[in-house]
């Protein structure tokens, strides 16, 4: 992963943005996730994929990605998702795990850098 710390308009650290990625079945998928300081997803954007089109390709909607909004430690991925979990798109289960394990690697990264304590 690459990372960058993000400031406020004053210069204070508010968290990080992570560019990470996962081989997805069209290729790999490149994925920026912001990490605010208490570990939790602020934002989440893909940055480039080659999916299927109709299926895959639907990891790029809204209702796919918000998902992953406010969740943090590391996510799952479940046909049926409750809680914490990550519900797959139906016929693109490929895709979904690519897109949970490219977050995934940037919320390890965020325990890495910070040692994991939430401020």
């Amino acid at each position: 992963y690459t990372y960058s710390e993000a400031t406020n308009d004053a210069g204070e650290s508010v968290g990080y943005v992570f560019t990470t990625a996962a081989t997805g079945y069209g290729g790999e998928i490149s994925v920026m996730t912001g990490i605010d300081q208490d570990g939790l997803i602020t934002g989440i954007q893909i940055l480039s994929i080659n999916e299927t089109p109709g299926l895959g390709m639907k990891a790029q909607d809204e209702s796919f990605l918000s998902q992953f909004l406010g969740k943090s430690g590391q996510l799952t991925l479940s046909k049926t998702a409750s809680g914490d979990e990550i519900q797959a798109l139906t016929g693109a289960t490929i895709t979904s795990t690519a897109m949970t394990e490219a977050v995934n690697a940037a919320l390890a990264g965020w325990q890495e850098i910070t040692g994991g304590e939430q401020k």
